[in-house]
């Protein structure tokens, strides 16, 4: 768990792999501010699931970039399947440099919730390497009892490629 208990993320970074059977690691504050050690303390606890912004994730990428220059080594995450990113906007430079330092191997997915949703309500998973000329990533489909549209200001649903608002419902 990176996230701040004060942050509307903390409740599924807590709640979803309890209610999965799964164990939550809280990651100690001081570490989201030193990548390197976070970095350590990923391998060190065997984490299964990453969840955090795209920053966190780009820094932990950076993180690993070095301690590769560093050993001559190319560092793995034996333990790692599921890649979260959420919370900002997930640029495809970052994908990409995550896809190309560890391949198809772990899964990656962005996830989009407005803060009124307080947990994300859609998901894109990325299941190829975003190409070089990509300047966005989709934010997916709904998830489970979320829905969500994309209506111009009028109220009238948007057409396929036309820009208008989201709108997001459900329970």
């Amino acid at each position: 768990q990176t996230s701040s208990l004060a942050f509307g993320g903390s409740i599924r970074q807590m709640f979803s792999p309890l209610l999965a059977g799964a164990t939550v690691v809280p990651t100690p504050r001081n570490l989201t501010r030193d990548p390197d050690a976070l970095l350590g303390f990923l391998l060190s606890e065997h984490i299964t699931i990453w969840n955090s912004v795209p920053t966190l994730w780009e820094r932990l990428l950076d993180a690993v970039r070095e301690r590769d220059r560093a050993a001559a080594d190319h560092l793995e995450f034996p333990s790692l399947r599921w890649i979260l990113i959420g919370g900002e906007g997930l640029q495809p430079d970052v994908v990409r440099d995550g896809w190309d330092r560890f391949g198809p191997r772990h899964r990656i997915a962005n996830l989009y919730g407005s803060t009124e949703t307080v947990v994300n309500a859609t998901c894109y998973e990325v299941t190829r390497r975003p190409d070089d000329a990509e300047a966005h990533l989709p934010i997916g489909r709904a998830r489970s009892g979320s829905k969500v549209f994309l209506l111009r200001r009028d109220g009238v649903p948007c057409e396929p490629e036309e820009v208008g608002e989201l709108v997001v419902g459900g329970p």
